[in-house]
């Protein structure tokens, strides 16, 4: 499962579209997750402090709405 061609080039875009926009994959997943309507929460399971760290920067970001797009898109090709 980890060489699914597809899985790995959505996690390339991802990894791309982070740089883009100056943040690590994780920060801007958890922006993503919680621009998604109807999240109420979001749940971290760090296993290290600076992973924890790194979680909590995301809680702070704000995605503009065409990367919210984008990012929709990007997870249209994992259903």
């Amino acid at each position: 499962m980890l060489q699914d061609p597809t899985r790995l080039a959505i996690a390339e875009e991802v990894v791309a579209l982070s740089a883009e926009i100056g943040l690590t994959p994780i920060q801007m997943a958890i922006a993503w997750v919680r621009a998604r309507p109807g999240v109420s929460s979001v749940i971290i399971g760090p296993r290290t402090f600076e992973q924890y760290e790194q979680n909590m920067a995301g809680f702070d970001v704000t995605l503009d709405d065409d990367v919210v797009e984008r990012l929709d898109g990007i997870s249209k090709a994992a259903r």
